[in-house]
């Protein structure tokens, strides 16, 4: 009996992949509109990215190594890639804390959600990698607050800060993501949270934070196409307009 429910979950997973994908195929070579286009066309050189993109340096990076790979007519292909993946890892998240049902009809809605249609062919950030990285992140996380072994709690909390870290190094408002899941762990844990806890948890954030300075300013030395100071204009601008993350006022 739990061998064929097994091979049902697998047939309609499989299923429901096959049509996410389909929906999104048809779409591919659609042409570019407004920042579709200014982002593909700054992204064929490594100098005309670093001189558009005013977020941190990942960004640039995964579309310029996206438009060397693809060119510039198949820059599509790079967003759903991603979501693609992103399919696969809300199954994970769901199935984690809801059960394979729930999973199955979670993706299912996924797939034919037309903003998710939309963002998984928009070559920009916001509507598949960062998505991504969100995911990502949560699945750490929660595999990090069930794991009763130390190691293994460890070792899943690296890959949470190793994907908070690179979603943050690809846009600053990624630390929304960040906020999110300390919210998240604060009304689980209630009133157990410790002093203990709230100290390693102002640490953890001020390491956060040191890694991701030296990040910045390691890649910046490494990837001289990079404008820290693009990224600076473009963070100040939000936060005169009241957008205050506090990623933008790291710098």
């Amino acid at each position: 009996m739990r061998e064929f429910k097994y091979k049902k979950n697998i047939i309609v997973f499989a299923a429901i992949l096959i049509i996410f994908t389909g929906l999104r195929l048809g779409g591919i070579y659609l042409p570019y509109h407004q920042d579709e286009w200014k982002n593909v066309s700054a992204s064929s050189t490594v100098a005309g990215a670093g001189s558009f993109f005013a977020h941190p340096p990942l960004m640039q990076m995964i579309f310029v190594a996206g438009n060397f790979i693809l060119g510039d007519a198949n820059m599509r292909i790079l967003p759903l890639l991603f979501s693609v993946a992103s399919v696969v890892l809300f199954y994970l998240v769901v199935r984690n804390r809801l059960g394979k049902k729930v999973a199955l009809w979670s993706i299912a809605l996924f797939s034919i959600c037309f903003y998710n249609i939309l963002g998984s062919l928009s070559p920009d950030v916001d509507g598949a990698i960062l998505p991504f990285f969100f995911l990502l992140a949560v699945y750490t996380y929660d595999k990090s607050m069930l794991a009763e072994k130390s190691s293994v709690k460890w070792k899943w909390l690296s890959l949470l800060i190793g994907s908070l870290l690179i979603g943050f190094l690809i846009k600053l408002s990624f630390v929304l993501v960040v906020g999110t899941i300390l919210i998240d762990y604060v009304l689980n844990r209630g009133k157990k949270i410790n002093r203990k806890e709230i100290l390693t948890a102002v640490v953890g954030v001020l390491g956060f934070s040191i890694i991701y300075a030296i990040a910045i300013f390691g890649i910046g030395a490494l990837y001289p196409a990079f404008d820290i100071s693009l990224m600076k204009g473009h963070a100040k601008q939000f936060t005169e307009e009241g957008r205050e993350y506090f990623s933008s006022i790291l710098f």
